[in-house]
């Protein structure tokens, strides 16, 4: 896990890894990283937008046809579906960087897909050095995979103790 969150030369762009066991509040964290972020977008207009998209549909993505597409052509397709943002618009916006891609469930992506997954996102970064990612994993799928993101920092959301769960009851 120490090698995840160094910050030297192999790392790329501004990013995090959320990493944890299944329930530990990830996707929470993520939830709560946007909020605040869409509440600072809200008072200074210059700051990047977040947008929550959830990595599960990676799976089907880059089957048939679609076999040649990049992360770019994925995030185009589904800021369409889950914000109906123009495919003008978001190129603009992702060669802009005024996007803050918060990508939720490495672990649902299609295990056969995960690598390339990776590899691309990886590939966007090192394209687009200013444009925040924050993508979250379980931890024990991230570390079954051969390949490793090149980001800034990780972090493991360790699970509440049962002594943390009662002084909260």
């Amino acid at each position: 896990f120490d090698e995840l969150s160094r910050n030297d030369e192999t790392t790329i762009g501004r990013t995090l890894l959320i990493l944890g066991e299944p329930g530990s509040g990830k996707t929470i964290t993520l939830l709560e990283i946007a909020r605040d972020l869409v509440a600072d977008a809200w008072e200074d207009e210059t700051l990047p937008i977040p947008v929550f998209l959830n990595l599960s549909s990676w799976s089907g993505f880059r089957s048939g046809f679609l076999r040649n597409k990049t992360f770019t052509d994925w995030l185009i397709q589904q800021l369409f579906i889950e914000y109906v943002i123009p495919e003008l618009q978001v190129n603009t916006r992702i060669e802009n960087q005024r996007l803050v891609f918060l990508l939720d469930g490495l672990d649902e992506v299609k295990e056969e897909r995960r690598l390339s997954c990776i590899t691309e996102i990886n590939q966007f970064i090192r394209d687009n050095t200013k444009t925040e990612v924050i993508v979250c994993s379980r931890i024990q799928d991230y570390n079954d995979l051969s390949e490793k993101f090149q980001f800034q920092a990780a972090i493991y959301i360790q699970p509440l103790t049962r002594e943390q769960i009662n002084q909260y009851l």
